[in-house]
């Protein structure tokens, strides 16, 4: 599924619109598995790394039309390689992004990250009458009872903590090969073409491993289309 419809096509002397049709057809079936096994990421003993990207198109020296913004959150296993992706809007409050966490990552050791931006997405600083009441994915209310460790890094100081070490260059190196080389190949992509994609690239994170073959995976894929059925 890694070929461009284009390319595909010309390989196998078919129109474009089939080969579509059929990559559309085997991201559907790798939704069907993903969503019917327990999908979750991390654990005790693991670190999974947090983030998230704008997936705005850019307007040329901004001229012309003006794209919709949307964000893409994530994490990924750094034992694993596994990881997840959702699409949010430009509402990136904890109440939409806390669910995801929640959802996704299994009780554990935990590392993420602050926003870049306006204010903090996973770290909060409240000041009341004494000191200062730092609130983390480790005592926020609706995620305290997960037990997550929760180590952050804050990109306005630093990529790497200097104390701690902690950094997130794994997730964002996903998001940079994976997800937005391939929107540049494509010349743009609208949000719900990017959920298929989504789909293909965590159901070959989450059943294979790095250093798998294009045959195997296809292989992975018959097996996978003969288990499900027609």
């Amino acid at each position: 599924m890694r070929a461009s419809h284009a390319n595909a096509a010309e390989i196998a002397d078919v129109p474009e619109t089939t080969v579509e049709g059929w990559y559309g057809y085997l991201r559907c079936r790798c939704s069907k598995q993903l969503l019917s096994d327990q999908f979750y990421i991390g654990g005790v003993g693991h670190i999974v790394e947090i983030d998230e990207t704008s997936l705005k198109k850019k307007s040329k020296h901004n001229r012309g039309r003006h794209f919709p913004e949307y964000w893409l959150v994530g994490g990924v296993d750094r034992s694993s390689g596994q990881w997840f992706g959702r699409i949010i809007d430009t509402d990136r409050i904890q109440k939409k992004l806390f669910p995801v966490v929640r959802k996704f990552i299994n009780p554990g050791y935990f590392r993420g990250n602050t926003l870049l931006g306006m204010y903090a997405t996973y770290v909060t600083e409240r000041k009341p009458k004494r000191g200062v009441l730092i609130r983390t994915l480790t005592n926020h209310p609706s995620l305290q009872d997960l037990n997550y460790t929760h180590k952050y890094v804050n990109h306005t100081e630093h990529y790497v903590d200097p104390e701690t070490g902690t950094h997130t260059n794994t997730i964002e190196g996903l998001w940079e090969i994976d997800i937005k080389r391939l929107i540049k190949v494509m010349q743009g992509m609208t949000k719900s073409a990017l959920d298929g994609y989504l789909v293909e690239y965590m159901w070959h994170s989450w059943y294979f491993p790095r250093e798998a073959t294009t045959a195997q995976v296809m292989c992975g894929l018959v097996q996978l289309i003969n288990r499900q059925g027609a």
